[in-house]
């Protein structure tokens, strides 16, 4: 069953340009099942995709702050 989502999921969800590890893409399918229900299946990585774009910003943004 595990091998079977993860040839299934993986290339629809994570593609190719994504950086996010495999067991994140899972843990926040697992997530966003238990927190929004059917819905989070699409949620959940949505979710942590976007706390990680906003992370990096503002990683960048402390970064040029210091220079």
């Amino acid at each position: 069953a595990v091998g079977l989502l993860d040839n299934f999921l993986s290339p629809k969800l994570i593609g190719n340009g994504l950086r996010i590890h495999p067991l994140v893409v899972l843990f926040s399918i697992i997530g966003g099942l238990t927190f929004f229900g059917p819905e989070g299946f699409i949620l959940g990585p949505f979710t942590v995709s976007l706390f990680m774009a906003l992370f990096g910003i503002y990683q960048l943004m402390v970064k040029t702050e210091q220079s």
